[in-house]
C-alpha cells in the first residue's frame, strides 16, 4: 500500500503545475509586487497570483488568487503572455506560468502570504530583490 501511494504521488508531481500571475498597474505606471512570507521566496517581492486548481478557468484563478492574496477586485482581464520554468531551475518542479494584466477596485488587504505591498515603478525595479524572474516580466510587459 505504501508503494502505490508513493508511486502515486511521484507520478502526480511529474506534471506541470500551472499558475497564473495579475500585472496590476496603477496610474504612476507603477506595478504592484507582494513581499512573500512563505518558504519559497521568502521577504522576495513578486506579482501577485497563485496556482491554478483542477477544474478551475485561468480567469478564475486570478479572481480568486487576487482577492485572496491582495483583497482586489479585478475586472478586464487580459492576456499577455506565458512562461515556462523547468525542474530544476527555481525547485523540482515544473511551471508554467500565465500572466494577465487587468484592471482592479478596492482597498489593498493582504493574506498570511505576504508581509507587505509596494507599488514599484519599472526604474526603481532594480532596487527590490525580486523573486521568480519578475523583473524580467516586468520589462516585457513594458515593451509590448
Amino acid at each position: 500500500m505504501v508503494k502505490v501511494r508513493w508511486r502515486l504521488l511521484n507520478d502526480k508531481m511529474k506534471h506541470p503545475i500551472n499558475v497564473v500571475r495579475v500585472i496590476l498597474e496603477n496610474s504612476e505606471r507603477e506595478i504592484l509586487f507582494l513581499k512573500r512570507a512563505t518558504e519559497t521566496g521568502f521577504n522576495q517581492w513578486a506579482l501577485p497570483g497563485g496556482k491554478v486548481e483542477y477544474g478551475q478557468t485561468l480567469e478564475k484563478a486570478c479572481v480568486e488568487e487576487m482577492g485572496q492574496e491582495t483583497n482586489l477586485k479585478v475586472a478586464n482581464l487580459k492576456f499577455l503572455f506565458y512562461e515556462e520554468t523547468l525542474p530544476f531551475i527555481i525547485d523540482e518542479n515544473h511551471w508554467i506560468t500565465f500572466y494577465f494584466s487587468a484592471n482592479y477596485s478596492g482597498e489593498i488587504g493582504l493574506n498570511e502570504e505576504s508581509s507587505a505591498s509596494k507599488w514599484i515603478s519599472r526604474e526603481n525595479l532594480p532596487d527590490y530583490d525580486v523573486a521568480f524572474g519578475h523583473e524580467e516580466v516586468v520589462r516585457k510587459y513594458f515593451s509590448s
